[in-house]
């Protein structure tokens, strides 16, 4: 799936829904060790929605 990404792009590009928080954790860690250069952020429930929040708009703002 990255390799289909448009690395000039400042739109979100993909959305992987996985069934529990820490599949949703671990692959997050992954694509950021990877180096892939992409912005990436796991959402899950359980925690504060602000940190989302404010994350999610960090990555809508260009």
């Amino acid at each position: 799936m990255i390799d289909s990404l448009d690395p000039e792009s400042n739109e979100i590009q993909a959305l992987i829904l996985v069934p529990s928080r820490e599949l949703a954790i671990q692959i997050e860690q992954v694509i950021r060790t990877m180096g892939s250069g992409y912005k990436v952020n796991a959402v899950y429930g359980g925690r504060p929605m602000s940190k989302d929040k404010i994350e999610l708009n960090t990555y809508l703002q260009f």
